[in-house]
């Protein structure tokens, strides 16, 4: 079976798209996995006095009770990127996935920034506003290490002959 040229040349275009994606392309997919998938991961932990469960509620003021305000920034911001990551894949080919993961750390780091500073000043756990900083920073490393672990994965997953 032979594949015709202009099914070569789509697949390509869609390959090419994936390889060189538009700033807008990545923002939105960047702004959209972190907006469904932070409001998802707020039903589990909430953020800055934010929970959308008595779970959440609970987990949060737990965590308060029992660390002070540097490393709940810390624990909440890691526990706030992990299902963007997901989401992210799910809106993503592993091509464009790995693209964004890989190199558009400015476009991710600028998105949890903003979302961090939301969820500080329509939260009710205004501490320090250094705390913006310090959990935008985990959320932003937890975003990145979560995401090079799933995309390593993806790839083993793929291709087990060469493991």
């Amino acid at each position: 079976m032979e594949i015709s040229s202009k099914t070569t040349d789509i697949i390509y275009g869609y390959v090419r798209k994936d390889l060189e994606p538009s700033i807008l392309d990545v923002i939105w997919r960047v702004g959209a996995s972190l907006l469904i998938g932070g409001l998802l991961s707020m039903f589990f932990c909430g953020q800055f006095g934010i929970g959308f469960s008595t779970m959440a509620k609970g987990w949060n003021h737990a965590v308060h009770a029992h660390m002070g305000a540097v490393q709940c920034a810390i624990v909440c911001g890691v526990a706030f990127s992990v299902v963007p990551v997901f989401i992210l894949r799910f809106l993503s080919s592993g091509v464009l996935f790995r693209k964004i993961i890989r190199h558009y750390g400015f476009a991710q780091g600028g998105l949890i920034l903003v979302a961090g500073s939301a969820m500080y000043f329509g939260g009710s756990f205004m501490n320090e506003l250094a705390n913006i900083g310090i959990w935008s920073l985990s959320a932003f490393i937890g975003f990145k290490l979560i995401g090079l672990i799933v995309d390593e994965a993806s790839q083993l997953l793929l291709s087990p002959s060469e493991i």
